[in-house]
């Protein structure tokens, strides 16, 4: 069977159309399948123990390694691709051309691990101190009339940080973060994505401290004397 690209390209973003090799490498994957009735379940048994630990920066390593060993390295490649990014909309590109079994197999594995597989996708070839979730609390200290804000960031090497201050002090992180992303100085660092982000978050925050009297935000001595004057 004639394989009209190779996996390592798609992988790196350098085929147009996946849908010729998925199709082909779907109809590897059917003829095991046929060929081994207890193939499904060995599968998920197989990524179930991967997964069994906690997940880390070679657990994808570890997981493709193992279904490579055991399917062949392009029928593995074809479930690492479907499991490991975007996966609703890849699952939907074999369904379109992929046989039957080899679709139930896919959406099984995605059932009972997806979630797993993409933090694991993450964590592997990314660096180790980059965020992937932000979790917020708010407190209002009635006793002491301020407002408290607690921050968790997870990041992908599995370590939690943990910032907690008055607001005042977090809305100066964050124009501090922003100052640091000026810094950069090139606009095709950043994505369109992130950018409107940031301009709609921007444009709710003064539409909060502004007010329908658009006056400014008027600041207490206990916010002079915040982060700023500390540093």
């Amino acid at each position: 069977m004639k394989i009209v690209a190779d996996w390592a390209s798609l992988f790196a973003g350098q085929v147009s159309d996946p849908g010729p090799l998925i199709a082909q490498t779907a109809e590897m994957l059917d003829a095991f399948l046929l060929t081994r009735p207890q193939a499904d379940q060995e599968v998920l048994e197989i990524i179930g123990k991967r997964l069994g630990t906690e997940i880390g920066e070679r657990t994808l390593g570890d997981v493709r390694s193992a279904l490579a060993n055991y399917l062949g390295q392009d029928p593995a490649s074809l479930v690492a691709w479907v499991t490991s990014a975007d996966q609703a909309n890849r699952i939907a590109q074999v369904e379109a051309s992929a046989p039957p079994r080899v679709t139930a197999l896919l959406r099984a594995i995605l059932g009972l691990y997806g979630s797993e597989l993409a933090l694991a996708y993450t964590r592997w070839g990314e660096l180790p101190d980059d965020w992937i979730l932000i979790n917020r609390e708010i407190y209002h200290d009635l006793i002491n009339e301020r407002v408290l804000v607690k921050v968790r960031i997870d990041k992908n090497n599995g370590e939690q940080a943990v910032i907690q201050g008055p607001a005042y002090s977090i809305l100066e992180l964050a124009a501090n973060m922003v100052r640091t992303c000026n810094m950069v100085g090139r606009p095709d660092a950043f994505t369109r994505r992130t950018i409107d982000m940031l301009s709609n978050e921007f444009e709710q925050f003064l539409k909060l401290v502004r007010g329908p009297s658009d006056k400014p935000a008027r600041s207490s001595d206990a916010e002079a004397a915040g982060p700023s004057a500390r540093r």
